[in-house]
């Protein structure tokens, strides 16, 4: 009895027994050429059945993959269940369990970033707006497959639910449509439901902006122009908050194939910001500082929803009511305020707030001159990817500044990286730096950076022009 032993993909092995008679059947041997028929009958079947055994193998990857992305979707309507009823702790902590169980769970990446921007101090404090931010990159670059499982998931949830939890479920369908660009059309549908409004158009812009002109001065009025005071119990739900609050955002950008519309998005982030939507808030005073609701008394206006906002450490409105206090926009001037304010959001990871701060303690603004705590923030804003940081750092290194030696070569890596932005001084910079030097290639580098200068130049000109 010969035994035959072959090696199969995936640690599978078969054993194939051959037995030969002497007078009756002819012995079986794979070499001679008497039995070549039967040697390549023998390797196509083993062929397809390696082919079925990796396919088997597939399915079943493939399925405890869906699996997985299913429990991991329970988890995360857990979480939103828990959210509509007011508990946000135990919201996150779903969320959180969530994406353990699946990092591409897009339900609990969605949410999460939306918590983060209607509730920020549930936010980690340290980076809370890097941390935001990759949430929604996450969501946005999560697998096909991912987006699928979800989406089949909570449509089923959606048609079983109880009615209580229809809202919400609608606005985190319509946001995952959104975010993650799935169907524009499905997310306008499932967010128009979820907020209870209708479509609008662009034709609205000019009359719905002078129809709350007159009410926005005043809160009582804003209430009672809005019906907000009426139904203020029966719309503060989760599903509402979060639907109001893509909605305003997507009126205002024209995003998800929405009518651009800033005055319909005044409307629908003043009856989110109601409700304590911190980003609403913050919107709302974006929208007043550029004169949508009006020219009279807007810096003032804008500054009471920054300072709304600030409260609950939304890192983007700490700068823009640092900003105000600086230049004293709709208060009175106070540079130490303005530290303190670019000092938390910095803390909370927004690159803009240190480069901010940065800047205070190089000039001493608000602040006593200090070197050291310069470079430090400054370093923090370019490791973010932050042009202006880069450039301010790559000139501390280049010329030996904030107490630093000179590093020209240290200096010129920093430069190149807000140039690579598109960061004008940064190119000026870096052209000066390689044309003085004597090496021919450096000289050519610099004529280099010398014509993506002019390039960038003439671009945001015509942008201007445009404007």
């Amino acid at each position: 009895m010969d035994h035959i032993s072959i090696s199969f993909p995936h640690c599978l092995k078969l054993s194939l027994v051959m037995e030969a008679t002497a007078g009756n059947t002819p012995g079986y041997s794979l070499s001679t050429h008497k039995n070549s028929s039967v040697q390549s009958r023998f390797m196509k079947r083993l062929h397809d059945q390696i082919l079925k055994n990796q396919l088997l193998e597939s399915r079943l990857a493939a399925t405890n993959r869906i699996s997985t992305f299913v429990e991991a979707a329970k988890l995360s309507a857990l979480g939103i269940y828990h959210w509509s009823s007011g508990d946000t702790k135990k919201a996150n902590s779903c969320f959180e369990l969530a994406q353990a169980c699946s990092c591409d769970d897009v339900a609990s990446l969605v949410c999460q970033w939306a918590l983060f921007q209607i509730n920020p101090e549930l936010a980690p404090v340290i980076s809370a707006d890097l941390i935001t931010v990759q949430l929604r990159k996450r969501a946005e670059e999560a697998p096909k497959v991912a987006k699928e499982a979800c989406v089949r998931y909570f449509m089923n949830e959606l048609k079983l639910c109880k009615k209580q939890h229809k809202q919400c479920l609608q606005a985190v369908l319509g946001m995952i449509y959104a975010v993650c660009n799935i169907n524009h059309a499905a997310a306008r549908h499932h967010l128009l439901r979820a907020a209870q409004v209708s479509l609008w158009s662009e034709e609205d812009q000019e009359s719905k902006a002078n129809t709350l002109n007159s009410g926005y001065s005043n809160p009582s009025k804003i209430q009672e122009l809005l019906g907000v005071q009426s139904n203020l119990k029966r719309n503060k739900k989760f599903g509402s908050i979060l639907a109001l609050h893509c909605l305003a955002d997507a009126a205002c950008h024209g995003l998800f194939g929405f009518p651009r519309c800033k005055g319909k998005a005044c409307e629908l982030a003043l009856r989110a910001a109601l409700l304590g939507d911190a980003a609403s808030q913050f919107l709302l005073g974006s929208l007043a500082s550029q004169g949508v609701l009006g020219t009279v008394q807007k810096d003032e206006y804008a500054f009471v929803w920054y300072r709304l906002a600030a409260a609950r450490l939304l890192p983007r409105a700490l700068i823009a009511l640092g900003n105000c206090h600086a230049a004293g926009r709709g208060t009175f001037l106070d540079l130490q305020q303005a530290v303190s304010c670019f000092r938390l959001a910095a803390q909370r990871g927004h690159p803009t707030a240190a480069y901010n701060l940065a800047m205070c303690y190089m000039h001493g603004h608000g602040v006593s001159f200090c070197a050291r705590k310069a470079l430090k923030w400054l370093l923090r804003g370019a490791e973010a990817g932050h042009a202006p940081s880069q450039y301010e750092l790559g000139v501390a290194y280049a010329d030996g500044v904030l107490g630093q030696s000179k590093q020209q070569s240290k200096g010129m890596v920093w430069l190149k990286k807000a140039g690579e932005q598109g960061h004008l001084k940064a190119l000026s910079y870096l052209a000066a730096l390689l044309l003085k030097s004597k090496d021919p290639k450096r000289q050519v580098e610099g004529n280099k950076y010398l014509e993506q200068l002019k390039e960038y130049s003439n671009k945001e000109q015509q942008c201007k022009d445009v404007l």
